[in-house]
């Protein structure tokens, strides 16, 4: 079971790119200067899926280690979300090292996070929502 979920919750990927459609259409949650989260909240199962179009990464290799560094971070930070969530890629992406793996986990994690706090979400499974804080009393 990936990291993060409940056992009665299932998170997956979208399966087809004829999917990303309404996703498209609707103002970015988040941004960084490489990457835009798209989200539409509903209930059911959470669905996520990655956009890195080959004319910003020419490299098979490439492109299927940030597949793989966003997944794991979806699975990590999207649990508690209900809905259907987009990462896509906006600046051509250079070859993708190890010493990048990094600084690419980093840039994910801001912006799933920020896409979070736009929606009022817990923003990861390793800060899991805690419970509110009592009103405190006022002075009679």
């Amino acid at each position: 079971m990936p990291v993060g979920l409940k056992s009665g919750q299932q998170a997956r990927a979208i399966g087809r790119s004829d999917s990303f459609g309404p996703l498209l259409k609707i103002r970015p949650l988040a941004k960084t200067p490489r990457l835009m989260l798209h989200g539409i909240l509903k209930p059911g199962p959470t669905q996520f899926g990655v956009l890195i179009p080959k004319r910003l990464a020419k490299r098979a290799v490439d492109r299927n280690t940030l597949k793989r560094i966003v997944r794991h971070a979806c699975y990590k930070h999207l649990a508690h979300a209900q809905g259907q969530f987009l990462v896509r890629f906006t600046k051509p992406v250079q070859a993708v090292g190890h010493s990048d793996r990094a600084a690419w986990w980093t840039e994910i994690q801001q912006l799933l996070s920020a896409g979070l706090q736009r929606v009022n979400l817990p923003n990861s499974a390793a800060n899991p929502p805690h419970s509110p804080q009592p009103p405190k009393q006022l002075p009679s």
